[in-house]
């Protein structure tokens, strides 16, 4: 029998060791797959996470000008005086004589809404210029009931039940 040198022996046995530390390696990879693939999806999922929070967080401080002009839209009865205020001041542009009676919060379909009563006094022009100014503002009105009619010598009167549905 032919004898085997040292080196080639040492070869041998360090080839076979590390064989079976690749095959040990694969055989704990495959039976613990399914926690690592957990773990991996885990990290990734928060990493998502952190991510989103981050665009949201930077998307929200981006819009807060925006955020701030549609929440003007809204009336609240903090905000419902300076409301008031400007159909007084779109009354005193067009220059009819305006009465406000009857503002009274109400609910409609589960919303809370403000219904007004308005009575202007002005010639024609007048009048339908503040009608037009109504129209126009930045709120949903709606108009339950309105009267337009002459009253003598050239004046004319409006009257108008109103909804306001932007009210918070």
């Amino acid at each position: 029998m032919k004898k085997i040198p040292l080196s080639i022996l040492t070869f041998l046995i360090l080839n076979l060791i590390m064989v079976g530390l690749v095959a040990g390696g694969f055989w704990w990879l495959l039976r613990e797959e399914g926690k690592l693939l957990a773990r991996a999806k885990e990290l990734i999922g928060a990493e998502r996470k952190k991510e989103n929070l981050e665009r949201f967080l930077r998307i929200y401080g981006q819009t807060e000008a925006g955020r701030t002009k549609v929440s003007s839209y809204f009336i609240t009865t903090e905000t419902l005086p300076q409301f008031i205020e400007r159909l007084e001041q779109a009354a005193r542009e067009t220059g009819v004589i305006y009465t406000l009676s009857n503002t009274k919060p109400a609910e409609v379909s589960g919303r809370e809404v403000l219904n007004l009563t308005i009575a202007t006094e002005g010639n024609f022009a007048q009048v339908y210029r503040f009608i037009y100014v109504l129209e126009n503002l930045p709120y949903r009105l709606d108009i339950n009931q309105a009267y337009l009619g002459p009253m003598a010598a050239g004046r004319w009167r409006a009257n108008f039940d109103l909804t306001l549905f932007s009210f918070k």
